[in-house]
């Protein structure tokens, strides 16, 4: 059996994947399986495939019709026949440096779900990168919580065995919501998942919408000249450098500062805390997290009808997040608007019915109106959805 199965989907960029596939050739670990997944992709990516699977059986293709949102069904199909211990995800117009597969490989041995650094190339050749750590609790919940992410699927990996412990596996995203975020929220849920963020460069992600306009020739000539540099010597640490110099010449991200206001938050400082959250909403007022974040500092500094307004204009902004849903009809319950914060979670959990938190939620609202029976019901089945949750079992006892 590989190491490792390397998944690349593709739709509409037969000229770009032999970049990508050559870059996966290149790895300094050689035992793996590619699974190269087609959504409705072009006669073109066919015969380059079948030019490449010939020459490599560790190659495979998955043509496939047009599938729903970006093909994720066709991606989990692809899966359940992958034979790795470790999956690593790859777009059709990126590319790996050397190492990448390695570093997984190593870094998966103590986690469930990593990625290294979402490292992106502008369309005039400037470094860019996005930080983040999943180490952090504020981190996973305001990915959680807002339409936020700081990597892409190229820079993550994942064991087989974490992947089928899931609820669900690929599935198509809710309208309005991103791809990858939307699968990467479903692994945020599993109180059992290990995380890891390697703050280190290891990939290259070309995005699209900032090459728009550009044409066949521009891309494959972009490809050409940077596939050229990953194996010389030294530029991994020349990348490395590209990212901390960039980083300098930044202001400070609204998403920095949400991020700070929450660990200030979490530790007691809900003053400083709302002052941050106030700051990010100021520079980017879209942002559904950011408000969520200052609906909890305001809580906690007992301003409790302006907690509600703020988390209120989170849901107006995403009304389809059951967890934005389930922050609010808590918050409702809370202040002791019982029936309001009832009929919230109630959405939430239709929207979302196997996270057993907002069962938890809607128990305590039940109990608060004394209808203890439906309490001790949906207890119950907040323990049957996270049996390994201790304050799930808790509070089961205390009703009991």
């Amino acid at each position: 059996m590989p190491l490792a199965t390397v998944l690349i989907p593709t739709h509409d960029h037969a000229d770009t994947i032999r970049y990508a596939l050559a870059s996966v050739q290149t790895q300094t670990v050689q035992d793996f399986e590619v699974l190269v997944v087609g959504d409705g992709a072009p006669q073109g990516t066919s015969e380059i495939m079948a030019e490449v699977c010939a020459k490599d059986s560790r190659f495979h293709y998955f043509p496939n019709a047009k599938g729903a949102g970006h093909g994720e069904y066709h991606r989990a199909a692809a899966l359940a026949k992958a034979k790795g211990d470790v999956v690593a995800y790859l777009g059709d117009d990126d590319l790996w440096l050397p190492h990448h597969l390695e570093s997984l490989l190593r870094i998966l041995q103590d986690a469930d779900f990593a990625h290294t650094l979402h490292t992106a190339i502008q369309a005039d050749g400037e470094v860019v990168a996005l930080g983040g750590d999943l180490a952090c609790e504020t981190i996973r919940q305001s990915m959680r919580l807002a339409k936020w992410n700081f990597f892409g699927l190229t820079c993550v990996g994942h064991t087989l065995a974490a992947y089928r412990r899931l609820p669900y596996g690929w599935r198509p995203r809710p309208e309005g919501l991103w791809s990858d975020l939307h699968m990467w929220r479903q692994w945020l849920d599993q109180p059992w998942c290990r995380f890891h963020s390697e703050p280190i460069p290891t990939t290259l992600h070309f995005p699209s919408p900032w090459r728009n306009g550009w044409t066949v020739e521009q891309r494959l000539r972009e490809l050409g000249q940077w596939s050229s540099r990953l194996t010389e010597a030294g530029f991994d640490q020349w990348l490395l450098s590209a990212v901390l110099k960039r980083w300098q010449r930044q202001v400070v991200e609204p998403e920095v500062l949400h991020a700070l206001g929450n660990l200030l938050s979490h530790h007691g400082c809900a003053v400083e805390s709302e002052s941050l959250q106030r700051k990010a909403i100021e520079i980017n007022p879209k942002i559904p997290g950011f408000y969520v974040g200052l609906s909890v500092s305001l809580y906690q500094r007992q301003k409790f009808h302006e907690a509600v307004i703020a988390a209120q204009q989170a849901t107006e902004m995403e009304p389809g997040n059951p967890h934005l849903l389930s922050h609010l009809g808590s918050l409702l319950g809370l202040i002791g608007q019982f029936a309001e914060g009832e009929m919230v979670l109630r959405k939430a959990i239709a929207l979302d019915s196997k996270t057993g938190l907002f069962q938890r939620h809607l128990s305590q609202i039940l109990y608060c109106q004394r209808r203890f029976k439906e309490a001790i019901q949906t207890a119950r089945e907040a323990v049957r959805l996270d049996p390994d949750n201790p304050e799930f079992k808790n509070h089961l006892n205390n009703l009991l």
